[in-house]
């Protein structure tokens, strides 16, 4: 016979110690929705009393999205509020863009008034104008061209855009969900503001008002996939802020957000859904569209019809011949080569423009004999380790786990890295440079505990690098490390010419740089090429890239 919690020893401080641990854990969602609840309260209340809400955000539709979860468990007031924020503003005009898809609301008059210059002298302000033609192009591009859904149950053949005074609330612009109480037939409209004028926006002016309806037209058609509420909600945050800079790329608001995101990077989890995590994390999906192209971010939406975000973006990788622990401990190393560390035409397009990962005091360690450390990977976590004191020698590293799914792989800032390694295999460290280099992990798992270690490398084989070599500079070599006594080096193209063949003359285990030019001493062209290792007792083959600048 089960035992009721009565019936349980009352004096067993052990007994007594779970019971309070299950208490706990029965009240936590107790706990977690009543911040949610404030929130939504804070939320509604700011639209009533037209006040700003203190937030680096500024987008409102995270809240919309709060309002749609949580609902059916708020209080009869709170219902009531919600309902009534939910209805459209009366505006005193209203203008059809010339592709017909959008009504453009706005007022002349009063604290909502646009500035009602008319150059083109077409009885409608130049401002309304450029709003109208701004949402037709984002029609034309993200439904027409990319392909995603047209918005849900638009009731109407065109959607319908407020333009009223958003900077009270301190939003460039929020997508509305009218229907907040039936999820089964998400209709919405969207507000932005009336100038984009104020000291509170990054970006101002039409440039503001280009990134806003890019983003917040992509949340309205978001609303037509099947999306889990709390889990794909990272996913739809960095979807619209990638499209901001898809289609006006010299904008750049996205940037406002990069400084706490690289400030953090060590903290957070791939699929945060917090503060401002999910707009700078947009630029994984810019890497994405250049490896692939922009319509692989159409595509992970497609599967979000019958997965959640995270399956759906494996999935999708997984289809274009790589998968998310992949495209993660990449993505890592995009994110390391910033600032003064990117390298031109390698990596972000603007990698020069965006802050650098720096590494505190617990993020900097020091090489000692059987070198090892211990730590723990958040769920989708990174891990950047800057590792100093080391000579210009090989090493080999190692990262023991319970998983085999992680990756980790080596950075400096002059060379480009080696291919990742999978957790409990090792990796051979070998930068022509000294002092430092950086690990970087990243778990695209469950939260795990691992164990890093490194150790100079006595044995010593042959490798060649860095590889790829770019040759953006005449004085740039290719490095042949522990090349055998006597050993000689034959390099063919791929047609099998013979290039140039190098001899060393030392007695022993050496490396030898070589400048990239034939026996004619012209420069070899970006490409693939071929070469043999040979002496005595020893020959391997293999292959290096040349990307020349």
């Amino acid at each position: 016979m089960a035992l009721s919690v009565s019936q349980y020893p009352c004096h067993s401080g052990k007994n007594s110690n779970m019971r309070k641990i299950v208490f706990l854990l029965l009240l936590l969602p107790t706990f977690i929705f009543a911040g949610v609840k404030e929130r939504i309260k804070a939320y509604l209340q700011s639209r009533v009393d037209h006040s700003m809400i203190t937030s680096e955000i500024h987008c409102g539709f995270h809240y919309e999205l709060d309002l749609l979860e949580h609902y059916h468990e708020l209080s009869p007031e709170l219902k009531i509020m919600a309902i009534n924020s939910r209805l459209m503003p009366l505006m005193q005009a209203n203008y059809i863009s010339a592709e017909g898809h959008f009504k453009i609301y706005y007022d002349t008059t009063g604290n909502a008034a646009v500035d009602t210059e008319d150059i083109s002298g077409n009885g409608i302000p130049d401002y309304v104008d450029s709003a109208a033609a701004i949402f037709d192009h984002v029609w034309q591009v993200e439904i027409e061209e990319m392909g995603f859904q047209s918005p849900p149950n638009m009731g109407s053949d065109y959607y319908e855009v407020f333009i009223n005074n958003q900077a009270i609330y301190g939003y460039y612009g929020q997508t509305v969900i009218l229907n907040i109480n039936d999820p089964s037939t998400i209709k919405s409209y969207i507000e932005i503001d009336k100038s984009f004028t104020s000291s509170a926006f990054y970006t101002q002016g039409l440039d503001a008002l280009r990134v806003t309806a890019a983003h917040e037209f992509n949340h309205a058609l978001q609303l037509g996939y099947q999306f889990h509420l709390s889990r794909d909600r990272f996913f739809m945050e960095m979807t619209s802020t990638w499209l901001e800079d898809l289609l006006y790329p010299a904008v750049n608001d996205f940037y406002a957000y990069l400084p706490r995101f690289f400030n953090n990077i060590n903290y957070i989890s791939f699929n945060s859904p917090s503060s401002v995590y999910p707009y700078a994390n947009s630029i994984y999906l810019h890497m994405l569209a250049d490896k692939f192209s922009p319509n692989i971010v159409v595509d992970v939406w497609d599967k979000i019809n019958q997965l959640d975000a995270m399956p759906a973006i494996d999935a999708v990788l997984k289809e274009n011949g790589s998968g998310f622990n992949v495209s993660q401990n990449e993505y890592a190393t995009w994110l390391y080569y910033t600032g003064e560390r990117a390298i031109p035409n390698i990596f972000f397009s603007d990698a020069s423009e965006f802050p650098m990962l720096t590494f505190t005091a617990d993020r900097n360690l020091f090489y000692h004999e059987n070198f090892n450390f211990e730590t723990k990977m958040s769920d989708l976590g990174y891990k950047f380790y800057q590792v100093k004191g080391l000579q210009n020698i090989r090493y080999m590293a190692n990262i023991s786990s319970v998983i085999q799914s992680g990756l980790y792989t080596h950075l400096n800032a002059q060379e480009l890295p080696e291919l990742a390694k999978s957790f409990n295999h090792s990796q051979a460290v070998k930068f022509d440079i000294q002092d430092s280099i950086v690990v970087v992990i990243t778990n695209p798992d469950t939260s795990v505990n691992v164990t890093y270690t490194l150790r100079s490398d006595t044995t010593q084989p042959f490798l060649v690098g860095p590889n790829p070599v770019i040759l953006d500079s005449d004085d740039k070599k290719i490095n042949f490390y522990n090349v055998p006594p006597q050993g000689e080096i034959y390099v063919f193209s791929l047609n099998g010419k013979s290039l140039m063949k190098i001899v060393s003359e030392f007695p022993g285990k050496s490396d030898i740089s070589w400048n990239v030019r034939d026996y004619n001493n012209v420069p070899l062209s970006s490409g693939i090429y071929f070469y043999i290792v040979k002496s005595e007792q020893f020959e391997k083959r293999g292959k290096f890239a040349v990307i020349r600048k």
